[in-house]
């Protein structure tokens, strides 16, 4: 599969269909095939701004124009809001939260929290830097608190913090932070493609980075802010370690710097934890 990716000011469609016709004539070259019935074309642009997608065509076959198209397993819409995408990702996560809730009757917490890591956690953390600052996303951190209550018995109320806690779980916006340290511990060291190379500001300090400069709110949702201001505020004794270190050995610092930090107390009086210290 091939994706073309063009940042135009205009949706002129005579511009854009040029374009596309040199697309076409470089496949001939090459002796590869476009098949214009399979080639869809999807226009972003702000929530704020309603613009009609340019009529587009390729050999005189016309292009078809949607809302919303599949990328590597991630579904992105036209506003780039990922709700679709959301939308797919809790009903995974619900019915896997519905086996969990069978099988507590019958297994201990240890095989319901691997089960969790194995089921659970491959759904909630693919393409997480992309899609976890929607505002949509509010409806998988409900969930997720859900399935924690559910592998520890809790009650359907029960505050999440001590559970996550006694667990050594991460909530989600800890993942979405551990794998922004994860990318920049990669970039850092060089293991990135070459087109990342760029992609962050380094700063005067090895480990933090320059915030970069924006104009729009839109951008704070944008991985290259994401990940800067969640390197920024990340302690030095988490980010000082060598090439020579794992990921693995990252990913254990941070997890146990969150989940240390969660709070411990309950201000619910019929927690499960609490009620049953």
């Amino acid at each position: 599969d091939t994706t073309l990716l063009a940042n135009i000011h205009s949706t002129n469609p005579c511009n854009i269909n040029q374009e596309l016709q040199n697309v076409s004539t470089w496949f001939s070259t090459n002796k590869l095939s476009l098949n214009a019935s399979k080639t869809k074309a999807i226009t972003f642009h702000t929530p704020h701004r309603n613009i009609t997608p340019p009529i587009l065509n390729i050999n005189n076959q016309p292009i078809e124009n949607t809302n919303e198209t599949n990328f590597l397993g991630i579904t992105i819409d036209k506003q780039l809001n990922f709700k679709p995408h959301i939308n797919k990702i809790a009903t995974k996560l619900s019915r896997i939260s519905g086996i969990l809730n069978k099988l507590k009757h019958f297994v201990p917490q240890f095989t319901l929290k691997t089960i969790y890591q194995s089921l659970f956690i491959p759904h909630l953390t693919y393409g997480i830097m992309a899609w976890s600052k929607s505002p949509h996303s509010s409806q998988i951190v409900k969930i997720h608190k859900k399935a924690v209550r559910i592998i520890t018995n809790s009650k359907y109320n029960a505050h999440t913090d001590p559970l996550f806690h006694k667990l050594k779980i991460l909530k989600m916006e800890n993942l979405r932070k551990l794998f922004e340290l994860k990318f920049f511990y990669k970039w850092k060291n060089g293991d990135l493609p070459y087109y990342f190379h760029d992609f962050l500001d380094p700063g005067r300090d090895e480990n933090r980075l320059l915030v970069p400069i924006h104009r729009h709110q839109f951008f704070k949702s944008g991985l290259r802010y994401t990940i800067t201001k969640t390197v920024n505020s990340t302690p030095d004794n988490i980010l000082r370690i060598s090439s020579t270190h794992s990921l693995k050995a990252l990913s254990e610092r941070v997890k146990t710097h969150y989940t240390n930090n969660y709070s411990t107390d309950c201000i619910l009086s019929n927690c499960y934890v609490c009620s049953n210290q």
